[in-house]
C-alpha cells in the first residue's frame, strides 16, 4: 500500500495509520481479508477457512531520516529509515532512574542505574 495514496484518499486516516500503527496496521489487514472473502468467496469455496491471511505492507516515497535523527516522540510511530534489516529481537526496556520508598518511615530516594546490564542493589 503506497502511504502517498492513502494520504490522498484520506488524511486522516494515513496520520493516524503513521502515529499509531500496531493497532491500524492489523484493522486494515483485516479488512483485506473481507474484501478478498466478499469478491472472491463462490471461487475459493465455502467458509472463512478458506480466506487467506493477509499482510499490509506499507511502502513511501519520503525522505528517509537518518538514524541519529531519530528522538524520542518517533518511538512507536512509522517512520521511514535508510538500510538493510539483517537481524530483528524485542525489545529490552531498562530503568534509568529507580524511587526507592522505605515501608517503615515512608523516607524515599532515586538512583540512577549505568548503562549495561547492571542492576539496582537496595538499601538496608
Amino acid at each position: 500500500m503506497d502511504y502517498q495514496l492513502l494520504l490522498n484518499f484520506d488524511e486522516r486516516l494515513a496520520m493516524d495509520v503513521r502515529s499509531n500503527p500496531e493497532t491500524l496496521v492489523p484493522i486494515l489487514e483485516s479488512a483485506t481479508k473481507k474484501v478478498y472473502h466478499n469478491n472472491y468467496h463462490e471461487s475459493i469455496g465455502d467458509g472463512e477457512d478458506a480466506v487467506p491471511n493477509w499482510q499490509v505492507q506499507l511502502y513511501s516515497d519520503e525522505q528517509p531520516k537518518n538514524l541519529r535523527d531519530l528522538t524520542s516522540n518517533m518511538v512507536g510511530k512509522m517512520i521511514v529509515v535508510p538500510g538493510i534489516i539483517t537481524a530483528a529481537s524485542r525489545t529490552c526496556i531498562k530503568a534509568t532512574c529507580i524511587t526507592w520508598k522505605c515501608s517503615a518511615c515512608d523516607h524515599t530516594y532515586s538512583q540512577d542505574l549505568k548503562f549495561g546490564f547492571g542492576g539496582a542493589q537496595a538499601r538496608r
